[in-house]
Parts: C-alpha cells; sequence; structure tokens
C-alpha cells in the first residue's frame, strides 16, 4: 500500500523527504510561503504519516525536541489530514472574499466584520480576512488534487 500511495504523492507533485530506510515525511506542506523556516519551528503540530512501527518511532523522535503535538496516522491518512486542511483553508478564505464582496457593495467594513467573526472561538481570526484571494503552491493544488477523488472512489 505505501508504494502505491507513495506514487502518487509523486504524481501530485507533494513534496515527500526520505531518510533511514525509506521514511515519507509529508511535514513540510503544513508551511506557508515566505515564513518557512519560522513555521517549521514553530509548527501548531506534527503530522506523521508511516504505515510501520520503526518509522513512527524514528519520526517521532525526529520532531520530538519541537515541543508541538505530534499526531502518527497512516500514510493516507496523513495525506488526507493535508489535502483538508488546505482545501479547508482555501474555502475560509474563499468565504471571506465573497462576504468582503458583499460589505463592499452595502459600505460595510468587511475588516470590522471578520475581527468580530474571528473573536468566536469556533472560527478564530486567521486566514480569515478578505483580500485577493489564496494561492502559494500548495492550496490551489491541493484543491485540485482533491476534487476529482469522488469520483475516483465510484
Amino acid at each position: 500500500m505505501g508504494q502505491v500511495v507513495t506514487e502518487y504523492l509523486f504524481d501530485t507533485n507533494i513534496l515527500i523527504y526520505w531518510c533511514a530506510d525509506v521514511i515519507p515525511n509529508d511535514q513540510i506542506p503544513f508551511i506557508k510561503e515566505g515564513t518557512a523556516v519560522d513555521d517549521f519551528f514553530h509548527t501548531d503540530r506534527v503530522v506523521i504519516g508511516a504505515n510501520d512501527q520503526k518509522t513512527r518511532e524514528i519520526l517521532e523522535k525526529v520532531y520530538q525536541p519541537l515541543n508541538v503535538p505530534i499526531y502518527t496516522t497512516t500514510i493516507r491518512t496523513s495525506e488526507m489530514i493535508k489535502y483538508a486542511s488546505n482545501a479547508f483553508l482555501a474555502t475560509k478564505i474563499s468565504f471571506a472574499n465573497e462576504i468582503g464582496n458583499l460589505c463592499e457593495k452595502m459600505g460595510i467594513d468587511s475588516y470590522q466584520v471578520f475581527r468580530g467573526v474571528g473573536m468566536d472561538a469556533r472560527i478564530n481570526p486567521h486566514f480569515f480576512r478578505s483580500g485577493i484571494g489564496f494561492g502559494g503552491s500548495c492550496f490551489p493544488k491541493d484543491v485540485r488534487a482533491l476534487m476529482p477523488m469522488p469520483a475516483r472512489l465510484v
């Protein structure tokens, strides 16, 4: 199974790092463009995708000094976590842009709206402001990769 997933990851240009005896490391996609080093050392969490205990133990030891939550799961599940995370953030940004457009037409300051809405702990203010949209290397690519997945399962 890991071989099939690894080939799929390379086909979709996902960054994979290999170390030791062939260990895929999918942590890198949780960083933002322009702040990669800071994001790496101050990440919210580390998601490790591994299909064997040896790989899990090695990667947990590698990331333990970061002192952040480490979530270990299968390679396929970790990849879906990456896709779901980026698709959710892209959706949140797109939603903010649509509300921003509506606010502009109604003469309402969208920044005040997003500040008030973002105070809700369930929503939070991060990635919640109108602007030119979303970009970078991961958001568009991951949204495009996720969209055809349901049809492939039929």
